[in-house]
Order: C-alpha cells, then sequence, then structure tokens
C-alpha cells in the first residue's frame, strides 16, 4: 500500500512539473474598433442603452474631447455600448492623435492592445472605417 501510495504521489508530482515547465502562451493583444471619447463624457455615455451611447459616441465633437476639463480626465473606446478607458500611453496617444484629426466627430478608431486592470492598454491608435448600420 505505501509503494502505491508513494508511486501516486511521486505521478502527481511529475505531471504538475511538467505542466509548470512549458511554456505559457503569450496572449496577443487584441484589435478593437470604436469611436473614441473623452472619459468625461464616455461614463455619462456609458449610462445609456447600449444603443444610445453608441449614437451619443458617434455625434462626440473633436472639439469637446480636446476641452480642458475634457481632455484632462483621459480617453478611451466606446464599443458595443460600453466604454473601455485608456491607459496613461494610451491617453497620450489620444491627445496626439486629435491634434491632428480634422473630423469634427464619428470620431473612429481602431485600437491594438489589451484589458488590464480594467483599463485598455493602448499598444497603436490609427483611424478606422466607421460601420454603417
Amino acid at each position: 500500500m505505501k509503494v502505491v501510495s508513494f508511486s501516486l504521489i511521486a505521478l502527481l508530482f511529475i505531471v504538475s512539473m511538467s505542466s509548470e515547465a512549458q511554456p505559457k502562451k503569450k496572449q496577443s493583444p487584441e484589435v478593437m474598433k470604436g469611436y473614441l471619447v473623452d472619459k468625461m463624457c464616455g461614463s455619462m455615455m456609458a449610462k445609456k442603452s447600449s444603443e444610445k451611447a453608441m449614437a451619443a459616441a458617434a455625434k462626440h465633437t473633436r472639439v469637446c474631447a480636446t476641452e480642458e476639463g475634457c481632455a484632462a480626465s483621459g480617453y478611451g473606446i466606446m464599443m458595443n455600448g460600453k466604454w473601455t478607458a485608456f491607459d496613461d500611453a494610451g491617453n497620450k496617444k489620444a491627445a496626439e492623435y486629435l491634434k491632428h484629426l480634422k473630423a469634427a466627430d464619428h470620431i473612429y478608431i481602431g485600437v491594438t492592445g489589451k484589458v488590464a486592470g480594467g483599463k485598455l492598454a493602448v499598444t497603436s491608435l490609427q483611424e478606422a472605417k466607421e460601420k454603417m448600420n
């Protein structure tokens, strides 16, 4: 009986060690598309129904997003009626993007990154083709 118990423990140990030794799959960043909105406005829009939130995000203007209070609040993306805040690097990328943007509204973007700690860690941000409903 002791030999069987010892053998079972040894087998479990070997199996657990081999699974830890295998390299973990690296989670690749995903591309998300939606409207670029400042945090002050985005958090209010997110309280609406999904459809109304997306309509408000589409109409949100570059002028509003670059006003002192709105810009200071940070930025994020409105996707499928849900708003996700950017990390500090994403806020800087968004501010720079808005400086050179000519469009007045319908600021539809593609963001590469991953959500970590409740914020979107932004790798890149670029213009995207807006989905038409």
